[in-house]
């Protein structure tokens, strides 16, 4: 089964990488971004079990807590992650009536000092749970006059509050950011699961995914 979780990471990983150029490219990378998301941060509590029921499973909870380990000694703003409080203008967003409004925002402030590790738990939750959480399109205009959809917002009562003060914390996931966060996820599960020996990676790269593995 390993091979199989390092064969379906692998290649979410390498289809977000290298995007077809097509209308809804960023509809396509926010798919494969979410997917990769909840796969390697379930594994990665999952891994929290010390025992297993094969030799396999005991070294895959290893290698997940060893990921876990090193994502909680990293903040999202340091390298590879580099999640940046930035301002953008001009944004394009919708409001709770189903209007489009502009604004200057900065953004992400509310993740400055996240750990990595609980950066991409919230992410998670807030991508896979319906409660209380908003999920909403940001857009930017067009030489023509057009609107074009270049990101997500993400947005999530806080409970308890954050020491900041906000009663929200709001991601703002732009194209360019999905690409580097879940590429270098990817990367980091496979090289954990994989254990850097170039035998698994190679026989994990010619595994044929089973419609269950993906379906369960």
């Amino acid at each position: 089964m390993n091979h199989v979780e390092w064969a379906v990471i692998q290649r979410l990983g390498s289809m977000l990488n290298r995007p077809p150029g097509a209308e809804f490219d960023v509809t396509l990378s926010f798919a494969l971004f979410s997917s990769i998301i909840a796969w390697v941060i379930q594994r990665v509590r999952v891994g929290n079990d010390e025992g297993g029921d094969t030799d396999q499973s005991i070294a895959m909870n290893k290698a997940a807590r060893a990921m876990k380990a090193e994502l909680s000694n990293t903040l999202i703003i340091d390298q590879p992650w580099h999640l940046q409080a930035v301002m953008r203008h001009p944004l394009v967003e919708v409001n709770a009536n189903f209007e489009l409004q502009h604004k200057s925002t900065k953004t992400n402030l509310g993740f400055t000092g996240m750990k990595a590790l609980d950066f991409f738990i919230w992410l998670r939750d807030a991508l896979a749970h319906g409660d209380a959480r908003v999920v909403s399109p940001i857009s930017q205009d067009d030489r023509d006059g057009g609107k074009s959809l270049i990101g997500f917002k993400i947005e999530v009562g806080e409970k308890p509050l954050p020491k900041n003060g906000l009663k929200k914390r709001r991601l703002y996931l732009y194209h360019a950011d999905m690409k580097r966060l879940g590429v270098s996820l990817a990367a980091m599960f496979c090289r954990y699961l994989g254990g850097k020996e170039s035998e698994f990676e190679r026989l994990a790269s010619t595994v044929r995914i089973p419609v269950q593995a993906l379906a369960g």
